[in-house]
């Protein structure tokens, strides 16, 4: 799936993602991946189980890369915003620019994994990036009982907030988060109730942390 420009609105009822996989159900499918946006201005809802962009229930996200354009991504139940849907990973997205807003209302995270999802492999080298959490899962990485890893953040502008239990980036509620790497642009990293800033969830570890350049704050 290639997005290059103008305004696009996908939307799910149910348990789909707004734009990647259906709902997979007891299905081998329900996975979202290649999915490439250099512009426009898009918006993926999923009023369900599934991802905002990437996979639907069950379904994991992958290779999901953002250049450029305006991209909002909303999950109103266990998805993540980007990445996995419930019980999903997310893994191998990339962001190098544009303005990014993520989000999941209930137990997915906002970038990486859904609901019992880890998330792994994300690389965040420029554009603005607000990610959000409201229950349980991370900002970036795990959704809640997910873990997040393999996190690296070069350059931008990076909000990652957890408003319940899970770490800013990092793991969900009892998710570790490791392999974490911080080398430029600007970050603020938030959980509101007893998950790390940066690191693991509520009940989880945080180990191999490296911050090396940029602006932190955690």
């Amino acid at each position: 799936i290639t997005i290059s420009g103008g305004s696009v609105t996908a939307y799910s009822h149910d348990d789909g993602s707004g734009i990647g996989g259906g709902s997979r159900g007891n299905d081998s499918r329900g996975n979202g991946s290649y999915i490439t946006i250099s512009g426009g201005s898009v918006k993926a809802y999923s009023e369900g189980y599934g991802s905002g962009i990437g996979g639907g229930d069950k379904g994991n996200g992958s290779y999901i890369a953002i250049s450029d354009g305006s991209v909002t991504a909303y999950s109103t139940q266990h998805g993540s915003g980007i990445g996995g849907g419930y019980n999903g990973n997310g893994s191998g997205i990339t962001i190098s620019g544009g303005s990014v807003t993520a989000y999941s209302e209930r137990n997915g995270s906002g970038i990486g994994g859904g609901y019992k999802g880890n998330g792994s492999n994300i690389t965040i080298s420029g554009g603005s990036v607000a990610a959000h959490s409201k229950w349980f899962g991370s900002g970036i990485g795990g959704g809640r009982e997910g873990n997040g890893s393999n996190i690296t953040i070069s350059g931008g502008s990076v909000i990652a907030y957890s408003n319940g239990f899970g770490s800013g980036i990092g793991g969900g509620a009892e998710g570790n988060g490791s392999g974490i790497t911080i080398s430029g642009g600007l970050v603020k990293a938030y959980s509101h109730d007893d998950g790390s800033g940066i690191g693991g969830g509520c009940e989880g570890n945080g180990s191999d942390i490296t911050i090396s350049g940029g602006s932190v704050t955690a």
